[in-house]
Formats: C-alpha cells, sequence, structure tokens
C-alpha cells in the first residue's frame, strides 16, 4: 500500500486481516480450501471460552482436541487447560 503524505510516496506493508481477506476471496473463487478452515476457526472459539470460564472459575476446563487441521474422529480426547494462577 502507497500513501501520498506531504507530498512523498510512503510504502507501508498490507495490514495481514487483508490478506486473509484477499486469500478467502480467491478461495471462494476457485473452489478451494481456505488455509485456516471453519473448524479451525470454531476451535478458536472454544479455547477463548475455555480460557474465560478457567479464568471465571480457577478450575481447568477440558477442551477437545484438534488434529491436523481436524478434530480427531471417535476419539473424543480432550486436553485440560488451566488459565491464572496455579
Amino acid at each position: 500500500v502507497t500513501l501520498v503524505r506531504n507530498g512523498r510516496h510512503e510504502t507501508i506493508p498490507q495490514p495481514p486481516a487483508l490478506n486473509m481477506m484477499e486469500h478467502f476471496a480467491q478461495c471462494l473463487e476457485s473452489g478451494a480450501e481456505p488455509l485456516v478452515t471453519a473448524q479451525d476457526g470454531l476451535h478458536v472459539m472454544e479455547v477463548i471460552d475455555a480460557c474465560y470460564e478457567s479464568i471465571r472459575t480457577g478450575r481447568t476446563v477440558d477442551i477437545p482436541v484438534l488434529g491436523a487441521g481436524k478434530r480427531l474422529q471417535g476419539t473424543g480426547e480432550r486436553r485440560p487447560l488451566l488459565v491464572g494462577n496455579a
């Protein structure tokens, strides 16, 4: 991205979010799977929720295990997460 400030041209790096949006748009056009899937996003939200729950209760919270971008099928395996002062 190039800006003109006080008559000078300045090049600034493209924001990472813009790169992600461009990648997603390209995937929609080509039918390719995005590098970060909806399943990955769901797992991130599960981890964030577990962090808040652990902070709120001071207890360990189990979260689902994610392997190679996909939830482990049929195992139901979970790992503990404890956030804060243990």
